[in-house]
């Protein structure tokens, strides 16, 4: 594990796990985000808060780079924690969010949208976008489901979460 190299959201070169640790203000998590393109990747709005923040993010494109940090699960103290996921972003805002929980556009976006998704809920890990889709904390992300399809391999795909960002002009209107 100590010797694979990745891409960062914020810069060209690969670095390692410790380099990773070396770079973050957060010591006891390594965040990374998977799928397609590394340009695609740069553009995920997952990576809007942690921006923000000051965070870097281990890029992974190949498919089967999640396949083997999944297997990983920590390197040393740190654990492997893939932003996708709703539990991987906690912030100090929660209440607030919890509060907006109870809204009516919220209800009625559930309500139409019931078929497709197994929530919608206000986020707070989006500065800019107006949504993003996440995955529950225990299903599989939508690249490890793309890769069982490409592996034939037979499961029952998990409804994934709406989280709308309650400060967007267009969720707003």
């Amino acid at each position: 594990a100590g010797l694979m190299l990745f891409h960062v959201n914020d810069g060209e070169k690969r670095i390692t796990f410790a380099e990773y640790l070396e770079k973050t203000p957060e010591k006891d998590k390594i965040y990374y985000l998977t799928g397609g393109e590394r340009k695609l990747l740069e553009k995920s709005p997952h990576l809007e808060i942690f921006r923000k923040k000051g965070i870097p993010v281990l890029l992974l494109p190949a498919p089967v780079d999640e396949f083997v940090v999944t297997h990983l699960h920590h390197f040393k103290a740190a654990e492997l924690t893939l932003i996708t996921r709703e539990d991987a972003v906690t912030d100090s805002k929660k209440e607030d969010t919890q509060k907006k929980e109870e809204d009516a556009f919220l209800a009625k976006m559930k309500q139409l949208l019931q078929e497709r998704v197994s929530d919608v809920r206000y986020s707070d890990r989006l500065v800019d976008s107006a949504y993003c889709v996440v995955s529950p904390k225990d299903g599989l992300s939508s690249s490890m489901e793309q890769m069982m399809r490409a592996m034939n391999q037979e499961f029952k795909a998990g409804k994934r979460i709406l989280e709308l960002n309650p400060e967007n002009e267009l969720v707003k209107a």
